[in-house]
């Protein structure tokens, strides 16, 4: 999926606290109270774009199920998430340690 494809496709996901510069700095969850329902049901394991008043924040994974209800995958909100992504996030894991 291209970046403008994902913007287009992925649904959103809304913060309804203040969270964007937490993110932005690394944290790497959401809990249920800080977004709004989406306005579809989804799926658990559904990527999302995060977004706020001020435009999109992250692309997320969407757990309906759990107490954390939003997890960062990306603080990039059109990141294209593939086997070339997973690739990247593992071996920069790697080279961390």
């Amino acid at each position: 999926m291209s970046r403008s494809a994902a913007r287009l496709t992925r649904p959103a996901v809304r913060l309804t606290k203040p969270l964007r510069d937490a993110i932005a700095a690394g944290h790497p969850w959401v809990y249920d109270r800080a977004v709004a329902a989406p306005p579809t049901a989804l799926a658990p394991g559904t990527v999302v774009r995060l977004v706020d008043d001020r435009g999109a924040v992250a692309t997320a994974l969407w757990d309906p199920t759990s107490p954390i209800r939003v997890r960062i995958l990306d603080r990039d909100a059109d990141a294209t998430i593939d086997d070339a992504w997973v690739a990247g996030r593992v071996r920069a894991a790697a080279a961390a340690r």
